[in-house]
């Protein structure tokens, strides 16, 4: 039953190297196999499958290696100086790549070259063969999975050598010296691995020594973490809007793409695009002229814009002009009529310069006439306001009397005829 179960949780944890392994695009990087063996090749192999990793050298340009999920970079033997020299090149980049997220096996098992070299990322490969070597932890993964049980302890001629120390490595196999011959440190969002040893052919026990090679393989590709597939935002300009016009110059409208989404929870960046320019913000304001403006939203997580939405909004006037006039009252300037200079005062919100009209004759009779005024705006809207007009006659007639003479002298006691002429005038 134990067995059952053991065996049960091996498979389950080969499945999930395996699965992440086969997810990332992984480099082996030399100019020829150490030492003359391709016991590499075959642990690449038996951990990926073949054609499921790619064959680098030391002169593959570093644009062409950085396009790669993980780099396994061994040095052993004839490569030693390939390795030195590509290290010293580019160790600022292999922080960086591994900064970034990348995963990274730095391993040297180096021929001929005693001095402490500095492989970055804090960590120095120190010159000190060991004969034997075990695990930290006999349980962990490279011991137990996912291409075979390796066990726990090894022996070669040599099996490294040299060891790596620096700050923050856990070390996974420790060589005679209890210094780390295989080990493991986070830097950044990535993670990086370093080694000593020789090649698995000069190993034993076999077949323990390559299923160890193999799981170290797998276990350093497992290390990679597949960036977040990203969802395109999805874009909600709003709903349209009728809005009646405030003044001559437009009217000031809100705008809203609150309705946008991101499934990955990515803050938005908005952009508005329409006749007034473009401006952005999930609320911004903007003044809009009389009319329909169709006004287009995108909105940004980051990495990917959206599709577009439009929204129209209309800027409508429905507002009639406003017209005042008054009662005028006048005197009669003439028994034909009179004529009356009349006035109103108009205003529209939109239109400075509505059409004003009346109904006013040239002449105005005796009496009460009534006036109509109308003013209508650009928009059609109309307003019409009544004025009643009064000519009144508060003027007396005029009377003239003329008499034929004006002189009754010297008297002669005899009556005089005079005729007297009277003209009335009003």
């Amino acid at each position: 039953m134990i067995n059952k179960f053991l065996s049960i949780i091996l498979i389950f944890v080969a499945i999930s190297c395996a699965s992440i392994a086969e997810a990332a695009q992984i480099g082996y990087v030399v100019s020829a196999e150490p030492w003359g063996v391709t016991s590499n090749q075959t642990a690449l192999n038996t951990a990926f499958g073949t054609g499921n990793w790619n064959q680098l050298t030391y002169s593959t340009p570093w644009s062409t290696m950085q396009t790669y999920d993980v780099l396994i970079i061994d040095g052993g033997n004839g490569q030693t100086t390939n390795f030195i020299n590509f290290v010293n090149t580019n160790r600022g980049s292999l922080e960086t790549f591994v900064s970034n997220g990348g995963v990274l096996f730095l391993n040297a098992g180096r021929w001929y070259d005693s001095s402490n070299f500095n492989l970055g990322f804090n960590a120095t490969l120190i010159y000190g063969p060991s004969w034997s070597s075990q695990a930290v932890n006999p349980n962990h993964t490279v011991c137990v999975s996912p291409n075979g049980v390796a066990g726990s302890s090894w022996t070669g001629n040599y099996f490294a050598h040299d060891y790596v120390t620096g700050t923050g490595i856990q070390s996974i196999i420790v060589g005679a010296n209890g210094q780390a011959v295989f080990g493991e440190k986070t830097w950044g969002a990535g993670r990086v691995f370093f080694g000593g040893m020789t090649s698995d052919y000069f190993h034993s026990p076999q077949p323990q020594a390559r299923y160890l090679r193999a799981n170290i393989y797998d276990y350093v590709a497992a290390a990679f973490s597949p960036p977040p597939t990203n969802t395109a935002p999805v874009v909600n300009a709003g709903q349209d809007q009728v809005t009646e016009q405030a003044n001559s110059g437009g009217t000031q409208v809100t705008l809203d793409g609150s309705g946008s989404s991101d499934a990955d929870q990515d803050p938005l960046t908005y952009t508005w695009t329409g006749s007034f320019g473009s401006v952005t913000g999930v609320n911004p304001s903007i003044d809009l002229p009389l009319g329909i403006s169709n006004i287009t939203l995108v909105v940004n997580d980051g990495t990917v814009d959206s599709t577009s939405d439009s929204v129209t909004i209309t800027v409508q006037d429905t507002t009639a002009p406003s017209i005042t006039v008054s009662n005028v009252t006048v005197e009669q300037t003439d028994a034909s009529g009179t004529t009356v200079n009349l006035s109103a005062s108009v205003s529209d919100i939109c239109d400075a310069n509505p059409t004003v009209t009346n109904n006013a004759p040239v002449v105005f009779p005796l009496g009460d006439t009534t006036v109509t005024w109308t003013a209508t705006d650009a928009s059609g809207n109309s307003a019409s306001a009544s004025q009643t007009v009064t000519v009144v006659d508060t003027t007396a007639p005029s009377l003239s009397i003329v008499p034929s003479t004006t002189t009754l002298w010297p008297p002669n006691h005899k009556y005089v005829t005079v005729s007297v002429g009277i003209t009335v005038s009003y």
